[in-house]
C-alpha cells in the first residue's frame, strides 16, 4: 500500500506535491470507507493477477480506477499500476440525463413520441392507462396523433425548434396537444390532457353570453 510513483495530477488530488506523497501509504489519504474499497481492488488484482476496473466517490469527484498488475522477475505481483480520470462530468450528464428521462414516465398524462415519418416510437405508460379508461385498445396510441401530422413534419425544417397546439375528440373526451420539435432531431413528442370539463364550461359560459 506504499506509493511509489506518483504524477503531478495524483499528488495535486491528494492536496500535495509529488515528493510529499512518494513513500507514504495511499490509504493515509483518504476517508476509510474510500480506503477499503480500493484495497479490495488492490486485493483482487493480486488474487486474479490481471486487472480490474471501478468508480469510486472522492471529495466529491468521481473517479474512473483501471488497475494493472505489475510483476517482479519470478512472475509474482509486486505492484499495482493506477489509472484513474476524473469522470464527474460524465456522472452528472448521467444522472441529469436519467432525472430528464423519467419526466415522461412519470407524467399522469399521455405523452407519445415519433420518428419523423409519424411512426410512433414512445409512449409513456399514462397512455395506455387512459386508452384502456376510454375503452380503446391500449396499444392503438396512434388515436393520439393529430389527422394532420404528417403535413407538420413534412413543414418542419428539422432546424427550427417549434411547438404546435391541436385539439382531438377521443370517445366522448376532448384532448388538447402540445406538439414539441426539438431542435435538430427527427422526433416529435406529443403532449396530451384531457381538458374536456374545460371546453364544456366554456361552452356553458358561451350559452349564458
Amino acid at each position: 500500500g506504499v506509493i511509489r510513483a506518483a504524477n503531478t495530477t495524483a499528488a495535486a488530488r491528494l492536496g500535495k506535491e509529488v515528493d510529499e506523497v512518494i513513500g507514504t501509504k495511499w490509504a493515509d489519504h483518504m476517508p476509510s470507507g474510500v480506503a477499503e474499497l480500493r484495497k479490495e481492488k488492490a486485493d483482487e488484482v493480486v488474487r486474479t493477477r490481471g486487472p480490474v476496473r471501478f468508480e469510486d466517490l472522492r471529495a466529491g469527484i468521481y473517479f474512473d480506477h483501471r488497475c494493472y498488475p505489475v510483476y517482479d522477475q519470478s512472475g509474482a505481483v509486486n505492484a499495482i499500476a493506477v489509472f484513474s480520470s476524473d469522470i464527474t462530468e460524465r456522472k452528472r450528464m448521467e444522472a441529469e440525463n436519467a432525472y430528464l428521462a423519467s419526466f415522461p414516465r412519470l407524467n399522469p398524462n399521455p405523452i407519445v413520441e415519433t420518428d419523423s415519418s409519424g411512426k410512433i416510437i414512445f409512449c409513456n405508460p399514462s397512455t395506455a392507462k387512459v386508452l384502456e379508461s376510454l375503452g380503446v385498445d391500449k396499444n392503438n396510441a396512434a388515436v393520439f396523433l393529430p389527422s394532420d401530422l404528417k403535413l407538420l413534419l413534412e413543414r418542419w425544417d428539422r432546424s427550427t425548434e417549434t411547438t404546435q397546439y391541436r385539439e382531438i375528440e377521443i370517445r366522448n373526451r376532448t384532448f388538447g396537444e402540445y406538439l414539441h420539435f426539438p431542435e435538430k432531431l427527427k422526433t416529435v413528442r406529443i403532449y396530451a390532457q384531457d381538458i374536456t370539463e374545460r371546453k364544456q364550461a366554456e361552452a356553458s359560459v358561451k350559452q349564458h353570453l
